[in-house]
């Protein structure tokens, strides 16, 4: 086929041309971008354009069937009048009239797709007409075929016409001599060498002849028997061949196009690697973030265990001083009073130590949940400075696409309003009262008091049952003996006490361990899910870059072939 090297290297071109639009198009490229790559596409797809000239009857519909193996231009059909005949490609076949002398003819024919072919009339019916298709397709033709006939090469109408040609127009002219099969060899080779010294001395130059027949090439090309090199087409197609693919004005063209979308292309892979250089960076950033927050949740889980050495400090002075309270209410006279004079002392005793142990506990409580607020709201303080240090919305070099920039800067955006409704006193505060929802009966004022309410209905019991047992021994025996078996039963008493505050410290303090670490973890699982859309838009937009890297990096080495091969 006809031009087949250089459609090749176009088709290659123009699909790398597809796959850059629909690059462009995925990652939000500009209109004006993807305007510029439709018009390459557009300007790439334009077919050649071949005008055949001669006489009339000279055989150049004859010609262009052959050429193309089709008789798309029936000869018997199209009068030798005035008109100039331009086929196009149509899905149907139709003849549009532009003006009185220009046709334009659609036909159903693959290859009209890549050529568009002007038919024009014979030189010797329209003088007047010669400038105007010189001016309007000699300028612009890939090729001119300018056919004789054996029988009559030397019209003077031909040579007039050949002298509006410019002489920098004549590089793309090719002589054929048609209808070779009614002449012997011999008056063909004596026809062509008149011909060739014909063309030096009136053009200045030489150009190439070549001797073809149209009916024994059409025959070839049909399956007609006939060998297609005694047609003689198989040089001239050669020729045609060398002047489609190796023309400069189409390799031109085939070059700026390639030089074109290799700088879109560039410009994309340059923003595509911006924004995944965001993407690395703003990752790395927050895995410094995580494990700048592992590190203050370390520190804080130790200010836990602070705040639990100094509750068990506590809680042991307040232990003491019960155990000093139950020496008091058991010492000789009191207990021998007790004999004699029954009395509700047991709720008095409750009320005293368990008064003392939710003072004690409460404060303790207080201080500690005022210290860890203070220290949360130091954490949410240092993350709204490393958000504004680290993740700036002005990143330095290559700038990315605006519609990747506007995602991650509203995320940003989103992010630091978040920190700064945190860092705000109330809004703080009701953090944490969501956060120990489910502590809040241990950590402030209540804890003390269920923690110290249950240590002394203990203590109270043992109590109770210990003067039972003493005021029933001391009304059996003597009051001397009595006396003794009271101060055993109440170093018995103590005893029991003190056993029974120790385990029930062990169980309070793990209690209210277990719910301050749970409180920091839900804490610091807030603080993550604060940067959790940034961390999710990141992985969701590397996931999508990564791919396009691959595609830029394909593209930028099929354009580099595509330039390589124009060169050639």
């Amino acid at each position: 086929m006809i031009g087949d090297e250089y459609i090749q290297i176009r088709s290659g071109l123009e699909t790398a041309l597809f796959s850059l639009s629909g690059l462009a198009h995925d990652l939000h490229a500009a209109p004006e971008t993807l305007d510029i790559l439709h018009k390459l596409g557009t300007s790439l797809r334009e077919p050649f354009l071949f005008v055949v000239a001669g006489e009339v009857n000279a055989g150049k519909s004859s010609l262009l069937n052959a050429l193309f193996g089709r008789e798309f231009a029936k000869v018997d059909v199209i009068p030798t009048t005035d008109k100039i005949y331009i086929f196009k490609y149509g899905e149907e076949e139709s003849n549009v009239h532009l003006s009185e002398r220009l046709v334009e003819c659609y036909r159903p024919e693959a290859f009209l797709r890549d050529f568009n072919l002007v038919d024009t009339p014979g030189t010797n019916t329209i003088v007047a007409d010669h400038q105007a298709i010189t001016e309007r397709f000699l300028p612009v033709a890939d090729l001119v075929l300018f056919v004789f006939s054996v029988m009559n090469p030397w019209a003077l109408s031909s040579w007039e016409f050949l002298k509006l040609v410019s002489g920098k127009w004549l590089k793309n002219v090719v002589f054929v001599v048609q209808q070779t099969d009614l002449r012997e060899k011999s008056e063909v080779d004596a026809v062509l060498a008149h011909l060739d010294q014909t063309i030096r001395d009136r053009l200045g130059q030489p150009r190439p002849i070549f001797p073809v027949s149209a009916k024994k090439a059409l025959l070839a090309k049909s399956g007609g028997g006939v060998p297609l090199a005694e047609s003689g087409f198989d040089k001239l197609e050669t020729c045609i061949n060398d002047v489609v693919s190796k023309g400069e004005t189409r390799r031109a063209k085939l070059r700026s196009v390639c030089q074109s979308a290799r700088v879109i292309l560039g410009d994309l892979a340059e923003k595509a690697a911006g924004a995944f250089s965001i993407l690395k960076t703003d990752s790395e950033k927050l895995a410094q973030v995580e494990l700048s927050l592992e590190a203050r949740k370390e520190h804080s889980m130790r200010q836990i265990e602070g705040v639990l050495s100094t509750l068990a400090l506590s809680y042991d002075r307040a232990q003491k001083r019960g155990e000093e309270l139950l020496l008091e209410k058991f010492s000789v006279w009191a207990t021998l009073k007790s004999i004699v004079k029954k009395g509700d002392w047991q709720k008095e005793f409750q009320e005293k130590i368990e008064g003392q142990l939710q003072d004690a506990i409460r404060r303790q409580i207080e201080n500690s949940v005022e210290l860890l607020e203070t220290d949360l709201r130091n954490v949410w303080q240092q993350l709204y400075e490393s958000l504004r240090r680290e993740f700036a919305t002005e990143v330095p070099g290559p700038k990315a696409f605006p519609d990747f920039m506007r995602q991650r800067e509203q995320l940003l955006k989103k992010l630091e309003l978040t920190l700064l409704e945190k860092m705000s006193g109330q809004s703080l505060e009701q953090q944490l009262d969501r956060l120990f929802a489910d502590s809040a009966n241990l950590l402030r004022l209540p804890a003390g008091i269920a923690a110290a309410g249950g240590i002394a209905t203990v203590v109270a019991i043992l109590a109770h049952a210990a003067i039972i047992d003493v005021t029933g021994s001391i009304a059996a025996a003597a009051a001397l003996l009595g006396t003794v078996f009271a101060l055993v039963k109440r170093k018995q008493i103590i005893g029991a006490f003190r056993e029974r505050m120790a385990g029930k410290r062990e169980e309070v303090l793990v209690s209210i361990g277990d719910h301050l670490r749970h409180a920091m973890d839900l804490f610091y699982q807030e603080l993550r899910n604060t940067f959790q859309p940034l961390q999710d838009f990141c992985a969701v937009q590397r996931r999508a870059y990564e791919p396009i890297l691959a595609r830029i990096k394909q593209l930028e080495e099929t354009f580099a072939k595509s330039a390589a091969e124009i060169g050639k």
